[in-house]
């Protein structure tokens, strides 16, 4: 075969040319189930999503089950009933909002191997799953060693009227049963330990995220105020804190007088990044002496903690 630019004439060889174009056809064939291709190619075309290639197909069932491990099978069933939905405003609930996590994670984290860390966070969080399912509650997810759980939930995806105090009293009652159970886990001999954070407030629960992927998740003042709750004890007093759970006023309120009668006032307390203070309540199930004593912590400990934060979450507030 000849090629002539201007006064140069090319030969190339027939053979040589075939060669070459089956080459090219394979080479775009080697491409085509290439993940890392079809992913790239999804990043040009935003609007369309491509399904990776896998070596095991499953059935409906199989995928509605997948689902539903995934997320709470009421959530599921919002989302799906709802389907192709976009993220939205979301729907306002009346929830009791709880973060519950591993006592001096960091701590297990540099003592363990990954994998390690991996099984002693999967039992953990199996043991925090079946006290707050037992309670109706709804784990919206896991935050590294830190689950957050929703009380009252169920009950709005239901459209059914739910009950404030009722919604309370679980939480608490979940709360407490974490604290006994928890310490069932046993790493290197020693109990595992939990602390907890609840609050009771207004959110909005709905899809968050872009059109192609999102996520069912929670959204308000109120869910920030119940992961500042739950790390009060780090955060301000180290280990000097006593109290495994520490719940708002908007909670406390709506105990019965036993339930009231195990957390102790605490003081009010400036909120990070909130203008006013809020009135927090402390107790720990697994040390009931600490119960009544109805001390203020409301100020810093006179005992320097070892390695005191440089910019405290909270920062304690005088009683009015």
């Amino acid at each position: 075969m000849k090629f002539k630019f201007g006064k140069i004439t090319i030969i190339i060889p027939i053979f040589l040319v075939s060669i070459i174009v089956i080459f090219g056809i394979l080479k775009k064939t080697s491409h085509a189930g290439d993940p890392e291709t079809t992913q790239e190619s999804s990043y040009h075309r935003p609007t369309v999503l491509h399904p990776l290639p896998t070596k095991k197909q499953l059935t409906s069932e199989q995928y509605r089950d997948l689902l539903y491990r995934l997320v709470n099978p009421y959530v599921a069933r919002e989302i799906i009933e709802n389907y192709p939905q976009q993220p939205n405003g979301g729907k306002i609930v009346d929830v009791a909002i709880m973060f519950c996590d591993v006592s001096g994670f960091t701590t297990i984290s540099e003592i363990l191997k990954p994998i390690e860390v991996i099984s002693l966070l999967n039992k953990f969080f199996e043991k925090v799953n079946t006290i707050a399912s037992r309670h109706k509650g709804i784990i919206n997810n896991f935050i590294g060693d830190a689950a957050m759980i929703v009380f009252g939930l169920q009950e709005a995806l239901n459209q059914k009227t739910s009950n404030p105090q009722d919604i309370a009293q679980r939480a608490i009652n979940a709360a407490q049963e974490i604290i006994e159970e928890v310490p069932q886990i046993k790493l290197k001999g020693q109990p595992l330990h939990a602390t907890i954070g609840i609050n009771y407030a207004k959110i909005v629960a709905g899809l968050l995220g872009a059109k192609n992927r999102y996520e069912y998740t929670m959204i308000g003042d109120g869910v920030n105020v119940a992961s500042r709750l739950e790390g009060y004890k780090r955060d301000v007093y180290g280990n000097q804190y006593p109290y495994a759970i520490t719940i708002s006023q908007s909670v406390y309120d709506k105990l019965d007088g036993a339930k009231k009668a195990s957390f102790d006032p605490l003081g009010r307390v400036q909120v990070k990044g909130r203008l006013h203070p809020i009135q927090i309540y402390g107790s720990n199930p697994i040390i009931p002496q600490i119960q009544g004593r109805r001390r203020s912590i409301s100020a810093p400990p006179k005992t320097p903690v070892a390695t005191p934060p440089k910019t405290p979450t909270f920062a304690p507030v005088p009683e009015e």
